[in-house]
């Protein structure tokens, strides 16, 4: 029986307490409320959450326990582990109901959780090898019978891979199929006038190549050097592993290591200190590398006294290196910030933002985790060029809509099935249409906020959560 542990403890306490359960906070119990007013519209499910309510109670104390534990426990994560995990639930169960009773009583009464999982990776394996083409069957078994589960492993990433590779090639469809160059190196990445997206005081035009070799390959572990050349002539890998390795080193965060010298600037950074009127002039640069010099030598620190210094003189460095202020972060930054986070901070983290601008790195990484807290994926610069396009060689779970909690899919599949009526269902499909035509998630972004505005309850106690698992320092 699949068991939904929030909504079935929030059933008891409104069908009456038991003196097991934890008494739920006064927001889950107006979202259950709420739902069982719904449900009751619906006596067949009604009826399967009174039949696991039966279970739950018919449970020994010791078990009941347990479930409680783990209920509150998952409780207490975040919306977005909080939803994987609602999902991986969800996606066992089912794969367990469709096994063969024998397979299903091998899982169910394995002495302990690791040989209950070698039972499924078994099951998993099986159940992948069957759908192999003939061929691949007929090497996997005339292996050895010791090195048949390596093997097998093995082919199944390589399947992996293949898959994933697919995944891309198909949002570059219309170039492969003209057979456009694709890059796969480097040099592939051609250093002609592109369409700008600069100001006049903070340039964001640098070429590509120009970008990689000045700016990035300083802020790259030396472990993340070798692996962007081992991918170096593959395509997408390429381009994938460049895209992965400068989006976790945004020149406006700190790095685990990084330039301890006026040397080990990048060039772009070097030079914007000649802006004139926007910093200081040619004729002080001697002064100011002198007493750039008195502070050389370690990281961060080296860090902080150039900001400090750019902070007094009013320096935006280009790039978002080292960014310090709203003045020098990217016009998408500085649009994401008043468009995206602004409407969604409360006065206190409204506060902390305010207090920690001026000074790095509290400054982008307080943006940083103010944007995690509320869902939202902060437009880094890292890459100079088309954003969309790099966006097409990102992969990796996000917000299923910015700005939101993660919700579980079944919550969303029970909101369709139980909560909306014609009309909602109606606008539903047409913003799935359109979604279509567009190729972008706004039937879930609809979707979402219309589930919200139903929940307003359970928007703020997930919202409370994800603020929690990511204090920030502030008054």
């Amino acid at each position: 029986m699949k068991l939904k542990f929030k909504p079935l403890i929030a059933f008891l306490a409104l069908a009456g307490p038991l003196s097991v359960l934890a008494q739920p906070l006064p927001d889950e119990l107006e979202y259950a409320q709420k739902k069982f007013l719904v449900w009751r519209q619906y006596p067949e499910q009604l009826a399967k959450l009174h039949r696991a309510a039966e279970t739950f109670a018919s449970l020994p104390q010791a078990r009941r326990g347990q479930l409680e534990k783990l209920d509150a426990d998952l409780a207490g994560e975040s919306s977005i582990v909080q939803a994987e995990l609602h999902n991986v639930l969800d996606r066992y169960t089912e794969w367990l109901a469709k096994l063969p009773e024998a397979d299903r009583e091998r899982v169910r009464q394995a002495n302990d959780k690791e040989a209950r999982l070698a039972i499924i990776k078994q099951l998993r394996q099986s159940e992948w090898l069957l759908l192999q083409p003939k061929a691949t069957r007929e090497a996997i078994a005339e292996l050895p019978e010791e090195i048949r589960p390596a093997a097998l492993e093995k082919a199944r990433a390589e399947d992996r891979r293949r898959r994933d590779e697919w995944s891309i090639a198909r949002r570059f469809w219309d170039d492969l199929s003209k057979k456009k160059p694709l890059p796969s190196k480097l040099a592939d990445f051609d250093d002609e006038k592109k369409k700008p997206f600069s100001t006049k005081i903070v340039d964001f035009d640098l070429p590509v190549r120009t970008y990689v070799n000045d700016v990035l390959m300083r802020l790259l572990s030396e472990a993340e050097r070798d692996l962007l050349a081992k991918a170096e002539g593959q395509w997408p890998l390429y381009p994938q592993t460049l895209v992965k390795l400068a989006d976790a080193h945004p020149p406006a965060l700190p790095t685990a290591t990084g330039p301890r010298s006026m040397a080990e600037l990048p060039k772009a950074v070097r030079d914007s200190l000649s802006l004139g009127k926007k910093g200081p002039s040619g004729a002080k640069e001697k002064a100011i590398e002198k007493r750039f010099k008195s502070f050389e030598g370690r990281y961060p620190d080296f860090a902080m006294k150039v900001t400090d210094f750019a902070r007094e003189t009013n320096w935006i460095m280009p790039l978002e290196w080292w960014a310090y202020n709203r003045g020098s972060l990217s016009p998408a930054m500085q649009d994401f910030l008043k468009t995206k986070m602004a409407p969604l901070l409360n006065s206190k983290e409204t506060h902390i933002l305010v207090r920690a601008e001026g000074n790095w790195p509290e400054y982008p990484e307080t943006i940083q985790k103010l944007a995690q807290a509320h869902n939202l994926r902060v437009p880094w610069f890292t890459l100079p060029g088309n954003r969309d396009r790099w966006d097409a060689y990102r992969a990796g779970p996000q917000p299923t809509v910015q700005g939101f909690p993660e919700l579980p899919k079944y919550k969303l599949r029970d909101f369709v099935f139980f909560d909306l009526d014609d009309l909602d269902r109606i606008k539903f499909k047409n913003e799935i249409d359109r979604a279509r035509s567009k190729n972008d998630s706004a039937a879930w972004a609809y979707l979402v906020a219309l589930y919200f505005e139903r929940y307003p309850s359970e928007l703020t106690r997930l919202r409370r959560i994800d603020r929690e698992k990511l204090p920030l320092k502030g008054p």
